[in-house]
């Protein structure tokens, strides 16, 4: 992350952005978008938001493009129960599924 130690905003991993960039940004974007709900975006979507707050050369915007491409998105899913009972008690083996789901993967990764 660039000056990670210095500038805390998530947003400052991906390149083309200074701090006063990734502030426009999030005035952009719909309350609440984190860094992941940015990069999950649709490519179409997210590059409109661009080019309606930032005037980048296509060298900026496929760097950018890149970058997010290659974030290690997953989502991660936890469930917990008891088999046969609606609440868990002391003495119920309670059975914990975790999956991890991996995404935009493409097709054999």
């Amino acid at each position: 992350m660039q000056l990670g130690w210095v500038l805390k905003d998530p947003f400052m991993q991906l390149p083309s952005l200074t701090p006063e960039d990734c502030q426009k940004l999030r005035e952009a974007l719909p309350q609440g978008t984190t860094i992941y709900k940015y990069a999950i975006m649709d490519e179409l979507e997210r590059k409109a938001i661009l080019s309606n707050n930032f005037q980048w050369s296509q060298e900026q915007y496929d760097d950018h493009l890149k970058a997010i491409s290659a974030l290690p998105l997953i989502k991660v899913t936890m469930t917990a129960e008891v088999k046969g009972e609606k609440e868990a008690q002391v003495g119920d083996i309670l059975n914990c599924k975790l999956r991890v789901d991996f995404m935009k993967l493409k097709s054999g990764e």
